[in-house]
């Protein structure tokens, strides 16, 4: 009886995650366009390549096994996500809580290098490599406390049309930090929070999120979520297979 207890909770999990794979049952043309064009696509895009060697060469050898670790957190799936939602939607405003290392940065820099971009980064050590590896964009890179966010720089970013936010990182409450740079958000602005599933408190806090005021569109891809304030889509959650 355990084992058939258990088969079902996992069959009733996975049908949920394929539930909207390759876009079957979504009605929404946004929804549907974003699954099956941009989450679910395999194109190799040529910056691909051209990030990696570079990493490789500025950032792969100065890491220690630590570094690696964490470095894994932000794997090429998710990075390459990243670059294909930049590239999609053509935010002139990024706005990125936390760092990895500037990998993800690298590549949300990359579809369009003219970008206003600002990372916020606490920890000194991720801080300073980062910067190293960030050094030949426009990137901007400011020291600052998660629960302390620059006001006066993302004033200055204002609107923003972007954000990914690192909730991998235990000293970060992603709910007081979207709270603080609500204010700054563009009226379609996309959100993206790598890390939702680290832990019961963040799938909880998660779960909380997709009620934002002026979020519209929820998706969960599994350990990211996507944030979407369309007003003119209506109020819809999705799982989708990632």
């Amino acid at each position: 009886m355990e084992t058939k207890r258990v088969l079902k909770k996992y069959c009733i999990k996975s049908f949920r995650k394929l539930r909207y794979r390759k876009g079957f049952g979504v009605h929404s043309p946004f929804a549907y366009d974003l699954i099956t064009t941009v989450i679910e696509e395999r194109c190799r895009y040529y910056s691909y390549n051209a990030i990696e060697l570079y990493l490789k060469k500025t950032l792969y050898p100065r890491m220690d096994r630590t570094k690696t670790s964490h470095q894994k957190k932000m794997e090429q799936k998710k990075t390459r996500l990243l670059f294909r939602l930049v590239n999609r939607f053509s935010p002139q405003t990024i706005l990125e809580i936390g760092t990895a290392w500037g990998i993800s940065s690298l590549y949300m820099n990359a579809p369009h290098s003219t970008v206003r971009q600002l990372c916020i980064e606490p920890d000194a050590e991720m801080a300073q490599v980062a910067r190293e590896v960030i050094k030949q964009s426009n990137i901007e890179l400011l020291s600052g406390r998660f629960d302390d966010l620059p006001m006066e720089a993302l004033e200055k970013l204002n609107p923003v049309e972007f954000v990914l936010i690192h909730a991998s990182r235990s000293e970060l409450s992603v709910e007081k930090v979207l709270g603080q740079i609500a204010p700054f958000l563009s009226p379609e602005a996309v959100v993206v929070i790598d890390g939702i599933r680290k832990n019961s408190l963040r799938q909880q806090e998660w779960k909380q999120l997709t009620s934002f005021p002026k979020v519209t569109v929820s998706m969960d891809l599994y350990d990211m979520g996507l944030l979407f304030f369309f007003p003119k889509l209506n109020r819809q959650y999705y799982i989708v297979s990632f």
